[in-house]
């Protein structure tokens, strides 16, 4: 190999802007763009851009620059300490495949001492926080594990070695009662009945009857009427059947109340009402209470007015129905021919019961000659010439007044009477 032996010339240009326009053919030239830094250590520029640049005999090309770095290829081995002060790296891209870090082991990872000190260290575990009933750390020393608390019903710690089960009731703890956690199941609780004592019959009293079988079942004794007459039995219990043969129905009542103790406290008021000094002032409409004043009365016709001692002992007969209740009547209900008397505080409704006056209603004693029993029938018997007739001497007068056979005149020597 030939090497060119002749002297090379070096350019040299401290503090210098701008480059000489032309290098010989291998000549280095070299460019500090700033003098050393006033005061600082001796042989320390001032940080700036040094370059380097080399001729080819036509011009001249930057070897180093800050614009142009050296370029490297293949394997680098950089010793000695270096370190970057306010170094920013932008856009700095390295492949992952061509990234190396040389030591370590696998799985380690690269940690700092704080002090710019690297190394590589087995890959610590996670920390783990767990709470009941999770417990450990995850550490080899601690594993993660599964705390079960269980009480006395169950057993086992849920892994395959030790699988949970039912602890169920014993006899003894299904008889006791006392035990409120342990589970019964239907062989357990089979058994505890079949060791059960029933009893066979069951002992009563008065007024309760029998034993509770099958032959003499349980009863109770009602009351008789005559345990009500004479009130003397504290055993027997009264039904509303034979309470009402003492009663009677409450429906029979003839008041507007149908119950005892109400009924007989509107009695009392009608009693009372028909004590004082009576006196007939009219007539007067169950429905609107209107009434029709009695000539030379102290009522007067108009409005029902209200009970006062002005109208003490006034009576006034109903000629028309109604509920009652309304219109300063008295509660209801009014039939016609029912009395409505004031006590000076109250209307007292006086109910007569006479339902509506018709012939058909009013009977007849038995007549001779007729077969009717009342005074409808017996008119209408008559009209029609019934089995009654009118009894004459058949010499002056003749026939018996029926259809067929009237009246007439009697006839003696072709003459008449």
């Amino acid at each position: 190999m030939a090497f060119d032996t002749r002297p090379q010339q070096q350019f040299r240009r401290i503090g210098t802007a701008g480059l000489p326009t032309n290098a010989l053919a291998g000549q280095l030239v070299y460019q500090r763009a700033a003098a050393a830094a006033a005061g600082g250590p001796a042989g320390v520029t001032n940080p700036g851009p040094d370059n380097l640049y080399i001729g080819d005999g036509t011009g001249i090309h930057a070897l180093v620059s800050n614009a142009r770095q050296v370029e490297l290829w293949g394997d680098q081995t950089i010793n000695g300490v270096k370190t970057f002060n306010e170094a920013v790296f932008n856009d700095l891209t390295i492949a992952v495949g061509d990234f190396n870090l040389g030591g370590g082991t696998n799985g380690a990872v690269l940690t700092t001492d704080g002090a710019g000190g690297l190394s590589w260290v087995t890959a610590p575990p996670a920390t783990v926080v767990t709470a009941l009933p999770v417990t450990g750390t995850g550490a080899a020393a601690t594993p993660i594990g599964l705390s079960l608390v269980l009480n006395a019903s169950l057993t086992g710690t849920g892994i395959a070695a030790t699988p949970l089960a039912v602890v169920p009731a014993t006899g003894a703890e299904i008889t006791a009662g006392t035990n409120n956690t342990q589970a019964i199941t239907p062989l357990g609780l089979a058994t505890h009945l079949s060791a059960l004592s029933f009893l066979s019959s069951v002992s009563v009293t008065a007024p309760i009857t029998g034993n509770g079988t099958s032959g003499t079942p349980l009863a109770v004794t009602m009351a008789t009427a005559g345990d009500l007459t004479t009130g003397t039995s504290t055993a027997s219990l009264v039904n509303p059947a034979i309470l009402a043969t003492l009663t009677g129905s409450p429906t029979a009542l003839a008041t507007t109340a149908t119950t005892i103790i109400p009924a007989i406290n509107e009695l009392r008021g009608q009693v009372l009402a028909l004590q004082q000094h009576i006196r007939f002032v009219g007539t007067v409409n169950g429905t609107s209470g209107v009434i029709v004043a009695a000539a030379g009365g102290p009522a007067t016709s108009g409005p029902l007015p209200a009970a006062a001692p002005a109208n003490e002992g006034w009576l006034l007969i109903s000629t028309v129905a109604g509920p009652g209740g309304n219109a300063n009547l008295p509660a209801g209900p009014i039939a016609v021919g029912d009395m409505i008397l004031s006590d000076g505080a109250a209307w007292q409704l006086i109910p007569l019961n006479l339902g509506t006056m018709a012939a058909a209603n009013v009977s007849v004693t038995a007549i001779a000659g007729l077969t009717a029993t009342n005074v409808q029938a017996a008119l209408a018997e008559l009209i029609t010439g019934g089995s009654a007739a009118v009894v004459a001497d058949n010499v002056s007068i003749t026939g018996n007044g029926r259809t067929g056979t009237p009246l007439q005149v009697g006839a003696i020597d072709s003459g008449t009477y």
